[in-house]
């Protein structure tokens, strides 16, 4: 016999069903045979797959009522317990006993009234005895009976009545009492078994025709197709369809609605205030939901669906959704119209029709049948997505928290051509009462009347005229057109706040939040070209906005058509002090491979969402801002690793369960440059340049200490040294001071910390122009005073079983210098210029460091020198391997001196990306794997994320000198963290973390507990 396997449900969702179990128990109030009634009938129970028997158990275990409580001695249960008590403790026996079968329990307790093999396994849910015994003889000859007549085509001849009758004629009671709804249930499992559900999910999902299915299963009925048809691609929350209106693109009825509605005005002054409970808030971007584009059917794979409800499961405090829509409503026709439609995801929705032209379409049967729909129509068809995606089965928000919704450049158009043209409407409206009036005069003129009442008719006729001629659409008074635009917007504004739980619009366009004292500025640019240069068009007015103070700390761009994740930093000033401005480029929410698929055969790109998913760059997702301790950062979530469960927030504080390798870059810091930024340590008594005060902030957290280092990779791409190839001695720094002004100022200082603090700080504004004494400072100043830190890595990297290939073990070569290892020492530019390229500089600290560990590594020696690593290729700092996990998704790496392309400041990535499409797979070891390319040499944090690629750039060790002064931007200081998910881009966004010299200061000038664990969670 065939019963309805138990869903397995995760922890989270198992808690929902008890919580609504515990709500119906309540309704009940107490009375078993109304609770029973209530959870068979309750939709939410039903969609996860929850039938009376499992509710029933629950029940039981929270204690709402006792086995046999409230229940008629009918049941067997209760009476064989009370008269039976000596069978009850042998059957219990029995049932426990592996070597017992079903059968031979049913045979030697028949007396006692068992019918059959459910009974058992009920009883033994109730006692909590886990049972693993075949099906009785008899109940395997009816799973295969029901299994036949299913394929016999008997629902599709006869219904489900016909083929109860005849399992009830043919098996009589010895099965058990069989039902309607209980051979429903069975039904329902023998016809979607594991193929047949992956088929039919592939022909909903593509939107195909059910007949696609049928075809091949004709033993399914079509009614049953098409509910299970509608439960895949979600339910319908519309409940009424919408009215006709006369006149073309009219959006809606906007009678009453607020001609002098506004959305609320925001900017860097005064940014939208939004209060959330943590101090430390994740905030979720939902950017460019598109929603009206075509899309996969199923409900549960919806990106925004699943989008929201990954923030419930990552306990995100707040989301934002940017540039919802994406409807096609200009008054266009002819073939690139046709062409376009190709891209729409808005399917004929009847029920949202007008009831009259439905009706006619209804019972229109013929081959020339043509679906005619109004703007209004379509517009609520898109709505009506939006909110089977923002609500789930049950009613309740797949998001319960504040949702924020920020309009741009479509849906502006929307507004304002549904504003044009209810006016147009309102136009021709008056324009034909007054072609009657005119009408009605000549017609009295016709008849020999010239004046009727005192009205001279020949005037009143010219007059008419001359009013009919000013009543035109041009002629329209401006504030006329904006009462109206006003008006549309108002009714945009409460169907979106009607289509999504906890709601509000707050702005059009670019606009300033303030998140618990955190301003993000939300930039939507005003046009809808699709380009890779988003974020250097936003940065090339960075300069003037910010000297204007109209620049938030934290941008986020967000355009309908973006290609990827992209960031890059910007120096401000904050009280004459330097500090940083971090931007962001959204990437958008939509399935790309869904499209891609779906849009292949075309050839034009009409639509730009062609052009978007066919680029080489393209890279979809959501954006999560984690804003802590004064530090944001912005972790693009691809679509494919969104949640597809709708489970409650996590109470981890790191808000992901995806294990990473941790990568540290610390390059080009320019130990000897004039420049150097520099902090200074009580801990460590002395003065850290950015990499090594980064190191002592973990030393000062004891992560250096047990094994607790998160850090598994280790990188120095670029200029360990300042070198001296500009005659930097003929340059001196601007707060250099004489040695007679020193020798002044000297004795007027008060303590002898004031004497030393000063003259240190005059040795390193003079610098060290001395290459060896350079050298000689990376030595003594940042390896062997890290020598804990840099054994912490391999302590890491051989505790966590982390592999390591570099390109002689991918190859097959014995050997091969740019092999990647776990500590990588780059070379730079300023020295070999310094020496004519003639010498490398890594190869000596990485022997130097070698020598330092082989005392604790003693008998590892070979294990030391493969992973302290000086990878080179010629004399080009080139560092290409493969990283994984024990088990884990295996991550390309490479490591280099720079980029290979730079075309502007504004986006330092932009070029190499570019140029990477060209070159392919250069390395013979990245195909099939995502690979990291790390870049120093720039003097900037910065990154693109493609579906090939992670691209990133660390900032220096230096400030801004007199080469960027002459008229570059200001360039960044600081260390920077990328996070791989182990198991691979679907498991997890990757992480990019980093401090800004802003940050390393503060933590110096007042030291306080920083939070690694949430700032690289999760390592390997």
């Amino acid at each position: 016999m065939v019963t309805k396997k138990s869903k397995r449900l995760a922890p989270e969702e198992n808690a929902r069903v008890k919580k609504r179990l515990r709500h119906l128990w309540k309704m009940s109030e107490g009375e078993k045979g109304k609770f029973i009634d209530l959870v068979r009938r309750d939709e939410f129970l039903k969609s996860v797959g929850q039938n009376w028997d499992n509710c029933d158990h629950k029940a039981e275990r929270m204690g709402f009522y006792k086995r046999g409580e409230n229940l008629n001695s009918r049941f067997w249960i209760t009476k064989f317990e009370k008269e039976h008590p000596e069978a009850q403790k042998r059957l219990d026996v029995v049932l426990a006993d592996s070597t017992t079968s079903m059968q031979k329990i049913l045979d030697d307790f028949k007396e006692f009234g068992i019918k059959n093999d459910d009974q058992l396994r009920k009883y033994a849910r109730t006692k909590g005895i886990n049972i693993k015994k075949g099906k009785t003889d008899t109940s395997i000859a009816y799973d295969r009976r029901t299994a036949e007549l299913v394929q016999s085509g008997i629902l599709v001849n006869g219904g489900l009545d016909k083929m109860l009758s005849t399992l009830k004629a043919e098996f009589s009671s010895t099965v058990r009492n069989i039902t309607q709804k209980s051979l429903a249930a069975e039904i329902e499992a023998v016809i979607w078994n594991k193929k047949a559900e992956e088929a039919f999910r592939h022909v909903v999902g593509h939107d195909l025709p059910l007949e696609r299915f049928s075809k091949y299963h004709p033993h399914i009925p079509q009614d049953m197709l098409k509910r299970k048809a509608k439960t895949l691609t979600g339910l319908s929350n519309v409940q009424h369809p919408v009215a006709f209106l006369k006149g073309l693109g009219r959006i809606g009825d906007l009678e009453g609605l607020d001609g002098s509605f506004e959305l609320p005005k925001s900017g860097s002054a005064n940014p939208y205030p939004v209060s959330v409970k943590s101090d430390n808030p994740w905030v979720r971007v939902i950017n460019g939901a598109n929603i009206g584009l075509r899309h996969k059917r199923l409900i549960e794979e919806n990106p925004v669906r699943r989008a929201l409800a990954d923030a419930t499961r990552s306990g995100d405090d707040v989301v934002f959704i940017v540039n919802p829509f994406d409807i096609e409503i200009k008054k266009a026709a002819g073939g690139l119209r046709v062409q376009r439609s190709f891209a729409s995801g808005l399917n004929v929705n009847l029920k949202l029709l007008d009831p009259f032209y439905r009706d006619r379409l209804e019972h229109n049967h013929d081959g020339n049948r043509i679906v005619y729909e109004i703007v209004a129509e379509r517009f609520v068809n898109m709505l009506s997505g939006l909110a089977k995606i923002a609500n789930r089965p049950d009613g309740t928000p797949e998001f319960s928290g504040q949702v924020f919704v920020i309009l741009g450049y479509k849906e502006e158009e929307v507004v304002a051509n549904a504003a044009a043209w209810e006016l147009g409407y309102k136009t021709r409206l008056k324009q034909e009462q007054i072609e009657a009036e005119i009408k009605s005069v000549k017609s009295a003129i016709a008849s020999g009347e010239e004046n009727i009442g005192g009205v001279d008719l020949y005037e009143e006729l010219n007059n008419l005229v001359n009013l009919k001629a000013r009543v035109i659409q041009s002629n329209i008074n401006d504030e006329e057109l904006q009462k109206y635009a006003r008006k549309v917007m108002h009714f945009v504004v409460k169907k979106i706040e009607e289509s999504i739980p906890n709601a509000k619009v707050i702005g059009q366009g670019t606009t300033f939040v303030n998140v618990n004292g955190n301003v993000v500025d939300f930039n939507v640019p005003s046009h809808l070209q699709v380009t890779d240069g988003l974020l250097s068009n936003y940065n090339r007015t960075h300069g003037a906005r910010s000297v204007r103070q109209e620049t938030a700390r934290t941008t986020v761009i967000c355009h309908p058509y973006s290609l990827n994740f992209r960031m890059t930093s910007r120096e401000i000033n904050v009280g004459n002090r330097r500090a940083e401005a971090r931007v962001f480029v959204a990437p958008i929410c939509v399935d790309g491979k869904f499209l891609r698929d779906a849009l292949r055969d075309s050839v034009r790109s009409a639509h730009p969402i062609s052009k978007v998913v066919f680029s080489s760059q393209f890279s979809p997702g959501v954006l999560r801002l984690r804003f802590s301790q004064g530090i944001v950062s912005a972790d693009p979530i691809p679509i494919e690793a969104l949640s597809r469960k709708s489970s409650p927030a996590k109470t981890g504080k790191h808000h992901t369960d995806a294990k990473y390798i941790w990568n540290m870059v610390a390059t080009d810091p320019h130990f000897g440059s004039r420049n150097r930024e520099e902090v200074w340590s009580h801990a460590a008594k002395g003065s850290l340049g950015v990499s090594d005060a980064v190191i002592q902030m973990m030393r000062d957290a004891k992560l250096c200490e047990g094994g607790k280092l998160p850090v598994h990779l280790y990188t120095v791409n670029d200029d360990p040294t300042q070198g001296n190839h500009y005659d930097t001695h003929k340059q001196p720094h601007p707060e250099q001071m004489s040695y007679q002004a020193m020798e002044r100022l000297m004795p007027t200082l008060a303590t002898k910390e004031e004497v030393v603090a000063f003259a240190l700080n005059q040795f390193r504004k003079r610098g060290s122009d001395w290459l060896q004494e350079q050298i000689e400072q990376v030595k003594e100043r940042h390896i062997e005073p890290n020598l804990d830190f840099f054994g912490s890595i391999l302590h890491r990297v051989v505790r966590s079983g982390l592999v390591i290939r570099g390109v002689s073990e991918i190859h097959g070569v014995p050997y091969d210098r740019r092999d990647l290892g776990a500590i990588n020492w780059g070379t730079g530019n300023h020295l070999e210029s310094t020496i004519d390229r003639n010498l490398t500089e890594g190869v000596e600290y990485a022997k130097h460091l070698r020598a330092l560990l082989y005392g604790e590594w003693q008998n590892q020696k070979d294990l030391i020198d493969r992973l302290v690593a000086a990878p080179l290729e010629g004399n080009q700092y080139f560092a290409w391997g493969i990283v994984n996990a024990p088990g884990g998704y295996e991550w390309a790496v490479e490591f280099r001196s720079d980029p290979t392309r730079l075309s502007t400041w504004a986006d330092p990535l932009k070029a190499a990306v570019t140029n990477d499409a060209l070159r392919g797979d250069y390395g013979l070891f990245m195909t099939g794997h995502k690979t990291l390319k790390v870049y120093g040499d720039k003097h900037f944090f910065s990154a693109v994320n493609t579906e090939h690629a992670f691209y990133h750039m660390c900032a220096s060790g230096t400030s801004t000198d007199l080469y960027g002064h002459r008229g570059f931007p200001p360039n960044n200081t600081g260390v920077s963290f990328v996070g791989l998910p182990a198991e691979g881009p679907e498991a997890g966004p990757i992480l990019l973390r980093h401090f800004h010299i802003e940050h390393i200061r503060k933590y110096f000038e007042k030291p306080y507990d920083f939070d690694w664990e949430g700032f690289l969670p999760n390592p390997v």
